[in-house]
């Protein structure tokens, strides 16, 4: 038996745990370091859902609907650390067959 997983917009969550940052703010992820107004957004906050700001869109499509948006780059390291919390909670659960 084979199960998947699928948490959204895994790399955000795993960036707003690592870093403490508040739930709350005007986030958008980018994969690169070097973004410009051209970069593509993967992933946004929920606040930033909220204002319109969707994974998908340029970071100037985002700024144009919130002026204060904060972009922040992908972080491999959080999502390595999330995901290896994440498999240890997960190891302990096992089906059950009678």
């Amino acid at each position: 038996m084979i199960a998947a997983i699928w948490m959204h917009q895994f790399s955000m969550q795993a960036y707003l745990r690592m870093h403490a940052v508040d739930a709350d703010a005007l986030l958008a992820m980018v994969e690169v370091a070097d973004y410009s107004g051209a970069s593509l957004i993967s992933a946004v906050s929920s606040k930033a859902a909220k204002q319109g700001i969707q994974p998908g869109m340029t970071v100037a499509q985002g700024r144009l609907r919130g002026a204060e948006l904060r972009i922040i780059q992908r972080s491999v390291r959080a999502d390595a650390e999330a995901r290896k919390v994440l498999i240890r909670i997960l190891a302990g659960f096992s089906p059950v067959f009678e």
